[in-house]
């Protein structure tokens, strides 16, 4: 499976210090190779983040993030549904 995403993460940061609320929600390309065929088709995508920002360069963060789409398979009736949930936790450094 792979994927391509074009989203948004708005940031708010409570009260004076370096910890954040985001949001996140976007759309993208989809695709799955199956035995006999390939497919793809446009989704979503939406979740949720916290982070911290240790210095303007440092910061970590962890969320959650879904995505949803219907990919239209040859020889099949009806599209194949996929939903995919993931948690994360990770370092980010802004050169």
């Amino acid at each position: 499976m792979a994927a391509f995403n074009l989203n948004i993460k708005p940031k708010y940061y409570f009260g004076g210090n370096n910890f954040y609320l985001g949001a996140i929600a976007g759309v993208g390309v989809y695709k799955i190779d199956l035995q006999d065929d390939d497919g793809s088709d446009w989704g979503f995508n939406y979740g949720i983040e916290a982070g911290y920002e240790i210095t303007p360069e440092l910061n970590v963060s962890a969320g959650y993030r879904s995505f949803m789409t219907a990919i239209d398979v040859e020889g099949v009736k009806e599209d194949l549904e996929l939903e995919f949930d993931s948690f994360y936790a990770g370092i980010a450094y802004k050169f």
